[in-house]
């Protein structure tokens, strides 16, 4: 499916587990949007802005070299909550991307859900070895130092 939404404003658009796939977003104004659980998987989001989105769940594989405006991402809610199925490419270039701008809180929460979505992956595919070893050694999620959790704040630092 091809949305061509090119510059259009869905500001505060409920956008709770849309198919994005293969969207064109370039431009597009995203703040205060709901897209949690939407799918962004080969979307071109370059130039879109999130100010204030919610991204709790949505599945994070635009295409890349194709990044949102930087400083509206970092005001995005719930960034370690993103998650990858096949590409973790996406989400890396976003981590990097944070990193060199200095954004070191959202850099880790982007490690954060690189972490975790190769968990759920690897539990999706029935592999219960490698999550319980990458929890229990440190790789998941000790070593990004950022557990979240709405009832207790920020667990770890």
């Amino acid at each position: 499916m091809y949305a061509n939404m090119e510059g259009a404003n869905l500001w505060d658009a409920n956008l709770k587990k849309a198919g994005l796939r293969n969207a064109n977003l370039k431009g597009a104004g995203l703040g205060n949007a709901s897209p949690k659980e939407a799918s962004l998987w080969a979307a071109n989001m370059e130039g879109a802005s999130l100010w204030g989105a919610n991204l709790e769940g949505a599945l994070y594989e635009p295409n890349r070299g194709r990044l949102p405006e930087i400083a509206s991402f970092s005001t995005a809610e719930y960034l370690w909550k993103m998650r990858f199925r096949s590409f973790p490419h996406a989400l890396e270039d976003l981590r990097r991307e944070f990193k060199e701008v200095g954004y070191k809180e959202q850099e880790r929460q982007i490690t954060y859900a690189i972490k975790r979505s190769e968990h759920l992956n690897a539990r999706e595919r029935g592999d219960l070895i490698e999550p319980f070893f990458n929890y229990v050694f440190s790789i998941y999620p000790w070593s990004t130092a950022y557990v979240q959790d709405r009832r207790y704040g920020f667990l770890f630092r």
